[in-house]
């Protein structure tokens, strides 16, 4: 069974998340920092089974390669609006940009920076 997001509402909560989920820091300092970040909105739920998914990330929060976070990265995107009507659209954007992305032979980074753009990284 895949890991889900934690944060309350977020689309990659139920079901099969549509996005990369990454397990909360070992380091207690850090793992601190990102409950911190997420206070009142994470699901009562125990971590270790639990994530935090791409969408509650900054594109700066990746290293070159797209798919692994930097050591400072601290989740602090859509995790306050109740998400469910932004991550629809998120959703969507997603497919819509997916598409022409294979199409086109993007990369995965190319791909994220595109989404992020386009909704304009709003929180």
């Amino acid at each position: 069974m895949g890991r889900k997001c934690s944060v309350q509402r977020c689309p990659n909560s139920t079901g099969k998340p549509l996005k990369t989920v990454h397990k909360f820091p070992v380091l207690q300092a850090v793992r601190k920092q990102w409950t911190n970040s997420l206070k009142g909105h994470l699901k009562n739920v125990n971590l270790e089974n639990y994530g935090v998914c791409t969408f509650h990330f900054r594109l700066q929060d990746y290293i070159l390669n797209g798919t692994s976070l930097r050591p400072t990265a601290v989740p602090e995107l859509r995790i306050s609006n109740g998400g469910y009507e932004l991550g629809r659209t998120y959703f969507y954007t997603c497919l819509y940009f997916t598409k022409h992305a294979i199409r086109l032979r993007l990369s995965k980074a190319i791909l994220h920076l595109i989404i992020n753009v386009f909704l304009c990284t709003k929180s």
